[in-house]
């Protein structure tokens, strides 16, 4: 968990800085570039509601490597085996992105193209 507290920090900056600096790819000529741009939005979409359900399905204090503690959410065990459910649904379905994500890679590269030429 401490490393999932951290890395929401990290990811919501990474997400931040990629739709600022992409932005532009929504108002490109490319449909490719647009749909690669929406795929990223969604995949970085699908990491955060993993992890936040992941940190909102806990039912006691998180760590985070002794330098300070989290409350848990709820004590709502009603709630919290929600955040559970969304949790593993969420997790199947980042599954299913990242499979696509590969998926278009290969595509990507077996037309001979590389990241750099778009």
């Amino acid at each position: 968990m401490s490393l999932t507290t951290l890395f929401i920090t990290f990811l919501s900056f990474v997400y931040l800085c990629t739709l600022i600096r992409k932005a532009s790819k929504l108002i490109a000529d490319k449909k490719e570039e647009k749909m690669a741009f929406a795929g990223n939005v969604a995949l970085y979409a699908a990491i955060t509601i993993v992890m936040v359900t992941g940190v909102l399905m806990m039912e006691r204090l998180i760590n985070v490597f002794n330098w300070f503690m989290i409350p848990q959410s709820s004590n709502n065990l009603q709630l919290t085996s929600m955040f559970n459910k969304n949790h593993v649904f969420s997790c199947l379905f980042l599954g299913v992105m990242a499979e696509g994500h590969v998926l278009a890679v290969v595509k990507h590269y077996s037309k001979g193209e590389s990241y750099y030429d778009v």
